[in-house]
């Protein structure tokens, strides 16, 4: 996605429940206004400001979601938002475990459109936990990754609170006393939201050999699982605190109905077959396949298909679902 002008920047932000994941690279300074700019153009957002503890996180978010401060509560709130929230990361003080958290929490309440994407405005703290093996796999995630660049004019600098202003619009401009600040300003000098080298345009969504390898091998993983009626091997197949597309449970109450279901029968058998990998975008891929199932009283054969999110610790099973029976 190239981006050449502020109107554009606007358009990213009006996309970001369809992009999922957006990071915006040397954002203006001051950075605590130009945020506050952002979340004023967003309608539903909540900001994170200190990342320093998965405690401290989750505090915040029920706080903003109105439930409880735990992992499951919050994911449920999620799950049940009416219309998306956008989330903003900017916070100088942050850790890889919160960021996994927060990638995951984005990825899991995502079926098709995220109902909480993640807007992260790059800080000093952020750039060192890239280069770690865990940051490189959240980095990689990103579907757009734009920077903001101030041009050299023959007026010198556009300095970055004008472009904070040009983001606000008038009635913040009107609130400085500066409400027709541009107008004065040549064409050459207005502020610019540009994509550098290092921010290109990202690749079309395609999988890589070594990535569908890796979903195959879940696949493979959750059906032997199922099959030789393995509890543990079977739920680290799913993301934490999974919860089950089209009914209304709670975690706790899917991981005792789906253990009793998988420890019940004497044997069981799980054969699948015409799976087709479709990805989603840069971090979930559906997966559809011919299933058959076989146990000493019962067996069908249907299509299925299952969402998975790529996590730090690899490809794991966010959503699935029963597509029709077949004779």
């Amino acid at each position: 996605m190239k981006v050449t002008s502020v109107m554009e920047l606007d358009a990213t932000l009006e996309q970001l429940q369809q992009l999922g994941l957006v990071y915006l690279r040397r954002p203006p300074q001051p950075t605590a206004l130009f945020c506050d700019v952002i979340l004023g153009r967003l309608i539903h957002s909540i900001l994170l400001a200190d990342l320093s503890s998965l405690e401290l996180v989750q505090a915040q978010l029920a706080q903003k979601l109105g439930c409880e401060a735990s992992a499951a509560a919050i994911l449920r709130a999620v799950k049940s938002l009416k219309q998306p929230h956008v989330l903003v990361i900017c916070s100088d003080k942050v850790t890889l475990p919160v960021l996994e958290y927060l990638f995951q929490l984005s990825a899991v309440s995502d079926t098709g459109c995220s109902h909480l994407p993640l807007l992260v405005l790059e800080t000093a703290a952020l750039r060192p936990l890239w280069q770690t093996e865990a940051g490189a796999c959240l980095l990689q995630r990103f579907a757009v990754s734009l920077a903001i660049t101030q041009p050299a004019t023959n007026t010198g600098m556009v300095t970055a609170a004008v472009i904070a202003l040009f983001l606000a619009g008038a009635s913040l401009g009107y609130l400085v006393g500066w409400s027709d600040w541009g107008k004065g300003l040549p064409e050459e000098a207005q502020p610019s939201v540009v994509v550098d080298q290092d921010a290109a345009e990202p690749e079309p969504v395609l999988m890589t050999a070594q990535d569908q390898r890796q979903v195959r091998q879940t696949i493979e993983g959750w059906r032997q699982a199922w099959e030789q009626q393995k509890w543990e091997a079977y739920e680290n197949c799913y993301v934490s605190y999974y919860l089950p597309l089209d009914d209304d449970l709670s975690h706790e109450q899917w991981v005792s109905w789906r253990r009793a279901r998988l420890e019940r029968p004497d044997w069981i058998s799980v054969n699948i077959s015409e799976i087709r990998l479709v990805p989603l975008d840069h971090y979930q891929v559906r997966v559809t396949f011919r299933q058959t199932y076989a146990a000493p009283d019962y067996r069908d054969t249907a299509f299925k298909e299952l969402y998975l999110v790529r996590l730090a610790e690899g490809w794991r099973i966010n959503a699935e679902r029963s597509l029709r029976a077949l004779k």
